[in-house]
């Protein structure tokens, strides 16, 4: 079996990153892991950090940042802040929507 060696795809196609349980975004991971990001990261769990690439996860899904609390847009990866958990928002980045609803 071949495994697909994740860290050498460009930190801008990963959308978010799993760790501790939970989603986190790029910016956060890359300040709490740095470089170890790109090869072995592990986080206090002792679990292996994994990416989020496009197509994994529904794109209508909203996540959350479990650092910085911004949403991450499942279509690009950039993150916006919601100050209301019953707003529809558009990423500025790609124009994508989705919404946040008091169910999620």
């Amino acid at each position: 079996m071949t495994f697909l060696a994740w860290s050498t795809i460009p930190f801008d196609r990963v959308l978010a990153y799993t760790y501790e349980a939970d989603y986190h975004c790029r910016q956060c991971a890359r300040q709490r892991f740095g470089d170890s990001l790109d090869v072995d990261a592990i986080d206090r769990e002792g679990n292996a950090v994994w990416p989020v690439f496009p197509g994994q996860l529904d794109p209508q899904d909203v996540i959350g940042c479990s650092d910085c609390g911004r949403v991450i847009c499942l279509h690009c990866g950039d993150t916006r802040s919601i100050e209301s958990r019953s707003v529809g928002a558009t990423c500025p980045n790609c124009d994508s929507e989705w919404t946040i609803d008091d169910n999620d």
